[in-house]
């Protein structure tokens, strides 16, 4: 929710700003769900990470193909096909919906403690 004020300040929380402050919620949403079922991604992509979740239970086609499309907005993972494209205002609007489908996906998934 914190991250949503960031949409009044957009010179200071731009797209890309926004889409590393959403992603890191996504990626801490996927984590505790493969933690709890003892598992690890190949590594931390939102893809890889949507793989390692589709070996246990199925995932929404939509919702995968958002991650996916968020992953290709900015690959920083290889020094040798390092790449961030160009992110526009509406892509805050997917950020936001996808962060909040995972967070919906995971909250039904674990148990409360």
């Amino acid at each position: 929710n914190s991250a949503h004020h960031g949409k009044g300040c957009p010179e200071i929380f731009t797209p890309i700003v926004m889409h590393n402050i959403i992603g890191m919620a996504i990626e801490k949403f996927f984590m505790a769900y493969l933690l709890f079922n003892r598992r690890m991604p190949e590594n931390h992509t939102f893809t890889d990470l949507a793989n390692a979740v589709r070996k246990i239970t199925a995932l929404d086609d939509d919702l995968y193909e958002n991650l996916k499309y968020m992953d290709s907005l900015q690959m920083i993972c290889s020094m040798h096909d390092y790449k961030i494209s160009e992110m526009k205002d509406d892509d805050v609007d997917l950020f936001f919906k996808t962060c909040s489908n995972v967070k919906n996906f995971v909250d039904g998934k674990i148990p409360e403690l």
